[in-house]
């Protein structure tokens, strides 16, 4: 069976950026995907070939990922997946956003696409837009300071930053903040599924939740 020419390029792009010095920055490529450990944080560049592609012609995207395995395992309920790429969780966006135009960024790719050219463009946009996205995450302690000044994670919906927040809280053992995000987050999502999540990751970390936004000032952790 042959190879798709999406797959063919992507790659293609995904050799031509490892060796255009993300190697040497620490990036192990695996499989199509690369990933570098920084400090207790990894950061991780997935390609995502489009579904409607055929074998003759398709597109595919550049995912930027920066995960930890306490945060996914914790969110999760699993063990952290041996390709960190294939994540993209906590923070995740797309490489069109971090560019200038600000959209979605799709890579067409055909028969005759010449792929030494278009390997040369995504490495350009993942060495000038890719790595400048990775520096404002170089640690867990950098999540959890722009989760306190409200500036959210890229990839996450506000629930969803508030429990990640509230993981981050109790593992540098602030129980008391992690507390009072859990609460909040179970008073915002109503009588939606969500409240499931919340109450699933509460257990996780060693607490009970109220059954409403209760005062929850005293109650015990079992951290």
């Amino acid at each position: 069976m042959s190879t798709s020419v999406t797959l063919r390029a992507i790659r293609a792009a995904s050799k031509a950026v490892s060796d255009a010095g993300l190697k040497e920055a620490g990036f192990k490529r695996q499989g199509n995907h690369l990933h570098r450990h920084v400090g207790d944080v990894v950061h991780a560049i997935q390609f995502q070939a489009s579904q409607w592609g055929s074998a003759a012609s398709g597109s595919f995207t550049v995912n930027l990922v920066v995960t930890s395995p306490s945060v996914y395992t914790t969110w999760m309920g699993r063990p952290f997946p041996s390709n960190p790429a294939s994540t993209l969780f906590p923070v995740n966006t797309r490489i069109g956003s971090m560019m200038p135009s600000r959209k979605d960024l799709w890579w067409t790719v055909a028969d005759n696409t010449d792929l030494d050219d278009l390997s040369r463009e995504v490495t350009a946009a993942i060495l000038q837009y890719g790595m400048p996205f990775f520096e404002q995450f170089t640690s867990k302690e950098a999540m959890l300071t722009r989760l306190r000044h409200g500036k959210g994670l890229p990839g996450l919906t506000r629930p969803q930053a508030l429990l990640v927040h509230a993981i981050l809280a109790v593992e540098i053992g602030a129980f008391k903040e992690a507390q009072e995000l859990l609460a909040t987050a179970y008073d915002e999502a109503g009588v939606s599924k969500f409240r499931e999540t919340v109450q699933l990751i509460g257990e996780r970390l060693g607490t009970t939740l109220p059954p409403s936004g209760s005062e929850i000032e005293g109650t015990g952790w079992q951290c």
